[in-house]
């Protein structure tokens, strides 16, 4: 008897063990839960800004092209109004001291002082030749 009474108390014993180890593990595995949890909810805000970032991405690749374009026109339309190239336009620059809209008031001055010259006469020269002759 004593041998089996031992033997429950050891029983008794392990098994209190046992419990005692079941409740370290139960709760290593809610904090590990919990942590893992925490991961995924990190996981889903780091993959939203990362689509937001995205997003942002191709809309100012989009811009970007966008003023390359603009740049580009701009050139040629400086090559084939002006013959000048950017760099040589530079070379040309002088401070006026005028803002922006100053200076588009007063191109608009001078547009509508040449319109009030009137039409151009083509045939100035020959015009001028044939009464140069006569003289």
């Amino acid at each position: 008897m004593k041998k089996s009474k031992r033997a429950r108390e050891e029983l008794a014993q392990k098994i209190e063990e046992l419990k005692k180890k079941e409740e370290e593990l139960s709760e290593i595995k809610e904090t590990k839960s919990k942590s893992q949890n925490k991961i995924f909810e990190n996981r889903d805000i780091y993959s939203d800004r990362v689509s937001l970032l995205d997003r942002d991405i191709y809309r100012l690749r989009g811009q970007k092209e966008k003023s390359e374009e603009r740049i580009s026109e701009r050139t040629n339309y400086m090559w084939n109004e002006y013959e000048l190239t950017y760099n040589s336009s530079l070379e040309l620059k002088t401070d006026t001291g005028m803002s922006l809209n100053d200076i588009r008031a007063k191109i608009q001055e001078l547009r509508s002082k040449i319109k009030a010259l009137g039409n151009v006469n083509v045939n100035a020269i020959s015009d001028y030749n044939e009464v140069s002759g006569k003289i």
